[in-house]
């Protein structure tokens, strides 16, 4: 016999209610074991230098990075590594929300108006999400806008969010913090 959970059990658990842990993610303050030059290493083999915080989230920090060169590298270019790396908390409490947030940019990543994933990898307890680095930061730093400005951001919004919906994600997290140029 399947039991069907009850509608209130399926409702998310308000900030004010859930764990100490929780709470330390919002404040963006349990990265503190990693800083300016640790090395982070991703799947791809790629060596990341962390170089400054550019963004904390509910679950983790953003990092601006310098990738090492490898050996015999042709045809690398300065710009060919501006990339930051989210640093999300691999606890039972944020593995599942990173996993998903992983498949979501993955199925995503044939949006131009979506910020691709790049790699991904693993540092002690932290996931890391690789992409690229958004030279004009995001929709608070590029305030105030021009008015033809907010229209075109608008619609470049939509269009995203129109083909996030359209491969089945719901963008629960839509502000100007979110926004990259």
């Amino acid at each position: 016999e399947e039991v069907s959970p009850d509608e209130e059990s399926l409702q998310p658990v308000p900030l004010a209610e859930r764990s100490d842990f929780a709470r330390k993610l919002s404040s963006g303050a349990f990265c503190t074991d990693l800083g300016r030059g640790d090395a982070i290493h991703t799947q791809s083999g790629a060596t990341l230098t962390l170089r400054r915080v550019v963004g904390r989230g509910s679950f983790g920090e953003v990092w601006t990075t310098k990738e090492e060169k490898k050996k015999g590298r042709a045809g690398a270019k300065e710009g060919d590594d501006a990339k930051v790396v989210k640093l999300i908390s691999m606890s039972p409490e944020a593995r599942e929300e990173s996993l998903c947030e992983v498949e979501c940019l993955t199925r995503c990543s044939d949006c131009t108006h979506v910020l691709p994933l790049l790699d991904t990898g693993r540092t002690g307890p932290y996931m890391c999400m690789v992409m690229p680095l958004a030279p004009g930061g995001d929709g608070v730093s590029a305030m105030p806008l021009r008015d033809e400005d907010v229209a075109r951001v608008a619609v470049e919004v939509c269009l995203g969010l129109e083909h996030v919906h359209e491969k089945g994600v719901v963008h629960a997290d839509v502000k100007p913090e979110n926004v990259m140029f």
